[in-house]
């Protein structure tokens, strides 16, 4: 069996997503076209104790929407919509319900704790790992590449520096 980190790299590799300066939008509005398939963002207050994010799909349409806390880091946000956005990409299974169901679930007491749980299992740990992999990288890539574009642009600027590199042989 190959490890989750090959796996994951693999995975990417194999659907042509191209890492360049972005934000979990970036992949979010790839994957759509990648997939045909709308994806909502939905914030929320809270999704209880240690929960994130969560992702519900529409069975009636070609929609998913992923659920995640407001208020959270930056990062914590990326990482969590990527995590969600992996689930979609690995078609994991997750809450399937109607357009009239997920309206209905917004008018439900304890919507967040009840419609949003996810049963533990070996097989869903297994996915949380493969999702929460694949969000590191993803997000990991982006932010990287964003830093290397930002110190290749502070050199480029910086004349003293560059005129230093030439005299040093390393331009």
């Amino acid at each position: 069996m190959v490890d989750i980190e090959t796996y994951v790299q693999e995975k990417l590799s194999k659907i042509g997503f191209e890492f360049e300066v972005g934000n979990a939008e970036l992949f979010l509005h790839w994957l759509e076209t990648y997939l045909q398939r709308k994806i909502h963002l939905v914030p929320l207050p809270t999704l209880g104790l240690g929960v994130y994010g969560r992702w519900i799909s529409l069975s009636d349409s070609d929609s998913e929407y992923i659920f995640y806390s407001e208020g959270m880091s930056l990062l914590t946000k990326e990482l969590t919509i990527c995590h969600e956005l992996a689930h979609i990409l690995e078609g994991h299974v997750t809450l399937c319900v109607t357009k009239a169901e997920l309206a209905s679930l917004f008018n439900t007491p304890f919507f967040l704790e009840t419609a949003l749980a996810r049963e533990k299992t070996e097989q869903t740990d297994y996915e949380d790992k493969v999702a929460e992999k694949m969000a590191e990288v993803i997000v990991g890539s982006m932010m990287g590449k964003a830093q290397q574009d930002t110190v290749m642009h502070l050199l480029s600027s910086n004349h003293f520096l560059c005129d230093y590199l030439d005299v040093m042989g390393m331009s």
